[in-house]
């Protein structure tokens, strides 16, 4: 056993410093990325898109959200328990848009979701839309990426799909991500324990905070031509710029989309107010709906909740790009990519004055 002493901080922890700019309007900002892999043959491929995505979960992770999602340049990652004809639905659609839209590459939009897999699944799923539609992107989804299981799956999807992108996670420090690299992922998911339904740091005790485990694992990524996604612990827009700034390539998130009208379940009123059902993937209620049950084995690392509800998807999706466009007015930089090396961070003790915080809203 041993401590580490070194600190380790969280979004609350810290500030983003201004810094002199020449850039006078946010509309100079550019908030897209193009992220270039090199697939198993050598050759070099490449898509677009602003990196911020929906998480793998049972009420965003979802076919209606991810076409929403990609229709407006965001990412998508479908939770993996959906049908060979629900997949197919989204590419369909995705494909005819981007030639409604005379998109030269009409796999523009469809590169932006991701198809999901585990390490326990067959690979007759992804082979079936593979057949139809090359899979762009893959998302390897493990909750502890630790296991020696998620190595070889990495090492598969590989071989099975060599021109594939791949994420591969969830891991929190930067041995791990490089060991996955190595074995064919494109990209690593970063986080345990910090997303607003997972309970795994009250189960296990296990996890790291997330501004400090962004900034190694990006770190170890980026020496080998690699790249991280931020998974969970976002709370906020100006949580998604502290993720840039620390050095992610992606930030996935649940709670940011889960109340919005494009996410799956109905709304629900309470005493007059609206809300949303939402809930983590290591949940009772996920075990019961898609593995008959908890396993005596396992215990729930997942909340259920009513979360409130937020209206449509575009609001979110604009101010979450106006927190980033304005954000890179404050630092000086002009384009996403380069906020890492624009940004430093003040360590605080208190972020906002709260005083406020809970007075009902005019409207």
């Amino acid at each position: 056993m041993r401590i580490i002493e070194e600190i380790q901080l969280d979004f609350d922890d810290v500030l983003i410093q201004p810094k002199r700019s020449s850039i006078n309007s946010r509309q100079d900002v550019d908030i897209y990325r193009e992220f270039k892999w090199t697939t198993k043959h050598g050759e070099v491929r490449s898509f677009t898109c602003i990196p911020i995505s929906a998480a793998n979960m049972g009420t965003v992770g979802t076919p209606h959200m991810a076409i929403e999602l990609a229709k407006n340049e965001y990412m998508s990652c479908l939770e993996k328990h959906l049908t060979v004809k629900e997949i197919f639905s989204v590419y369909d659609y995705l494909t005819a848009y981007a030639i409604n839209k005379k998109e030269k590459d009409e796999t523009s939009f469809r590169s932006r979701v991701f198809v999901s897999i585990g390490t326990r699944e067959s690979f007759d799923i992804l082979d079936e839309v593979n057949a139809t539609y090359p899979l762009i992107g893959i998302n390897i989804d493990v909750p502890n990426g630790y296991f020696p299981a998620l190595i070889e799956r990495v090492k598969e999807c590989r071989e099975r799909y060599p021109n594939s992108f791949i994420i591969a996670g969830t891991v929190v420090t930067g041995d791990i991500v490089q060991d996955l690299l190595r074995s064919g992922a494109s990209a690593v998911r970063c986080g345990i324990g910090q997303g607003s339904m997972c309970i795994t740091r009250l189960k296990t005790g296990v996890g790291r905070p997330t501004l400090s485990m962004i900034m190694d694992c990006a770190d170890a990524a980026h020496q080998i031509d690699g790249y991280i996604m931020c998974d969970g612990g976002v709370k906020t827009p100006g949580d998604v710029c502290k993720a840039f700034c620390a050095g992610a390539d992606f930030v996935m998130s649940g709670s940011l989309f889960a109340g919005c009208d494009e996410s799956s379940g109905e709304i629900i009123d309470r005493d007059g107010k609206l809300y949303k059902m939402y809930y983590g993937m290591s949940s009772k209620l996920a075990q019961d709906k898609h593995f008959g049950g908890m396993s005596e084995y396992r215990t729930s690392e997942g909340r259920e909740k009513l979360i409130p509800y937020t209206g449509p998807l575009i609001d979110v999706i604009n101010d979450i790009n106006g927190g980033l466009r304005s954000c890179c007015t404050y630092i000086g930089s002009r384009k996403i990519k380069h906020m890492p090396r624009q940004a430093s961070f003040y360590k605080v003790y208190h972020q906002v004055n709260t005083m406020f915080a809970n007075s009902e809203n005019i409207l």
